[in-house]
């Protein structure tokens, strides 16, 4: 009787964490989405917002350090690119951990195997260019801002 309970308890355990691991994943999916929605609409920003800034900069005179606002523009659509070569990868990493789940050769600790490890590599990517072109657009705006 004692281990038909424990037995009992021991399945509703492992029920409660399987449970919990799908609202992990759901989780994270849902931030990932939102993670790279918000990478590749800022970055498509930042274009448009610093070609409207470089040409009030401009409108009359030479700026000082374009190429600054060039490597920024780089970054920036480099950003974009890497985001969207994501979309490409992480949809590669499901199938293959539904592939490797559905032949029991799944791997917990690389379920998407080297597409997920491309994806999480574009992400990083894509995250660091556009602070790198965000810094570099604020060092030529604070350069050519003001001047006269």
């Amino acid at each position: 009787m004692a281990d038909e309970a424990s037995s009992a308890q021991d399945a509703e355990a492992a029920a409660a964490r399987a449970q919990y691991r799908s609202a992990l994943l759901h989780l994270c999916n849902k931030s990932q989405d939102a993670y790279d929605k918000a990478v590749l609409a800022l970055s498509a920003g930042a274009l448009g917002v610093s070609v409207a800034v470089v040409k009030d900069i401009a409108g009359g005179q030479t700026a000082k350090c374009i190429v600054l606002v060039i490597l920024a523009w780089g970054c920036w659509l480099l950003s974009a690119g890497c985001t969207l070569f994501s979309f490409a990868s992480a949809k590669s990493a499901l199938r293959s951990a539904v592939d490797r789940l559905d032949q029991g050769t799944f791997d917990h600790t690389r379920p998407g195997g080297l597409a997920g490890q491309i994806t999480t590599v574009l992400n990083v990517t894509a995250g660091a260019l556009f602070g790198v072109g965000a810094l570099l657009f604020v060092v030529f705006a604070s350069i050519n801002l003001g001047r006269p």
